[in-house]
C-alpha cells in the first residue's frame, strides 16, 4: 500500500505541472480572444461614428459660375450624388465654350474646389491655379495628369500681330513644330480647325 501511495504520489507530481501549464495557456488565448472581440467592437463604433459624422456634413459641390464654363458631368447631376461618388468623379471635365477644355483621368475628388480661381482658359490658353499657394500637392484634386484640348491655335499674323487661320503649309509646319516643341505630351494638331491636343502629368 505504502508502495502505491508513493506512485500515486509521483504521478500527481509529475501531472500537475502539465495541467497547470494547459490552464494558463486557456486563460491566455481566453484573453486574447476578449481583448480581439473588444478591438473590434471598438473599430465598428467608431467606423459607424464617422458615417454619421460624414452624413451631417453639407454637400461641398464645387463652385463655377463664370459664363461660357462648363462641366461634365454638370452641376446639375453632381447636385444629386452622393459625397461618396463626389470624391470619385470619372473623367471629370472643364471647358469653356470657345477656348477648349480639360480632362483628367481616372477618378478625380472634385468636393468643393473653386474651380473659378483653379481653372482659367483663355485663347489659345489654359492657366491652372494662378495663385501657387493655392496649388494642392502632385496627385491632389486637379494638380494631377490630364489630356487637354485647346481651341482656335493658330500661328500669329506678321501684319495683324493676330492669330489667324492660315492655308500656308509652310507656316501651319513651322507652327505644329513649336506647339511639339512645348514640354507637354503632344497628342494632335488639326491645322483645318486649330485644334490642339497634348497631355500633362500635373499642373
Amino acid at each position: 500500500q505504502q508502495q502505491q501511495q508513493q506512485q500515486q504520489q509521483q504521478q500527481q507530481q509529475f501531472l500537475e505541472p502539465s495541467f497547470f501549464h494547459f490552464a494558463n495557456n486557456e486563460n491566455i488565448s481566453t484573453n486574447a480572444n476578449s481583448s480581439q472581440n473588444s478591438s473590434s467592437q471598438n473599430t465598428h463604433s467608431t467606423t459607424k461614428k464617422q458615417a454619421r459624422s460624414a452624413m451631417k456634413q453639407p454637400l461641398q459641390l464645387p463652385k463655377l459660375t463664370r459664363p461660357g464654363y462648363f462641366t461634365v458631368p454638370s452641376l446639375q447631376e453632381m447636385a444629386s450624388m452622393s459625397r461618396y461618388e463626389l470624391r470619385r468623379i470619372r473623367d471629370f471635365t472643364v471647358g469653356h465654350k470657345a477656348y477648349g477644355h480639360v480632362c483628367w483621368y481616372g477618378e478625380t475628388d472634385v468636393a468643393g474646389i473653386d474651380l473659378d480661381k483653379a481653372v482659367c482658359f483663355g485663347e489659345s490658353t489654359l492657366e491652372m491655379y494662378a495663385d501657387e499657394g493655392a496649388k494642392p500637392a502632385v496627385g491632389e484634386q486637379l494638380n494631377k495628369p490630364a489630356r487637354v484640348t485647346l481651341k482656335g491655335c493658330w500661328p500669329v499674323d506678321k501684319v495683324t500681330k493676330k492669330r489667324a487661320k492660315t492655308t500656308d503649309t509652310r507656316v501651319l509646319a513651322k507652327y505644329e513644330r513649336r506647339l511639339r516643341s512645348y514640354p507637354v505630351q503632344f497628342e494632335s494638331y488639326d491645322s483645318s480647325t486649330g485644334e490642339w491636343c497634348f497631355g500633362v502629368d500635373s499642373f
